[in-house]
């Protein structure tokens, strides 16, 4: 299992591991409710756990999020 840089939030290997297509990025939080989708993990670090920086940590994948949370198919689907 790679490391993780957050104490309390681990990766979900079990996910990763029985995904048909490849691994998929997956979080399991202290509670056990699993994230299985990267913008929803990427939202839930801006929220829960902004004091990390993972934009500077990761440029490319800030790269990613910053144009993917653009499409109007995201913006049309997100709460209010």
């Amino acid at each position: 299992m790679a490391p993780t840089i957050l104490d309390g939030v681990t990766p979900d290997m079990r996910v990763a591991r029985d995904e048909v297509f490849g691994p998929v990025p997956a979080l399991q939080l202290p509670d056990g409710t699993r994230l299985c989708d990267s913008r929803l993990i990427l939202d839930y670090l801006d929220f829960h756990l902004s004091a990390i920086d993972w934009r500077a940590i990761c440029p490319r994948l800030a790269g990613w999020f910053a144009t993917y949370s653009k499409r109007p198919s995201v913006l049309g689907t997100a709460p209010r």
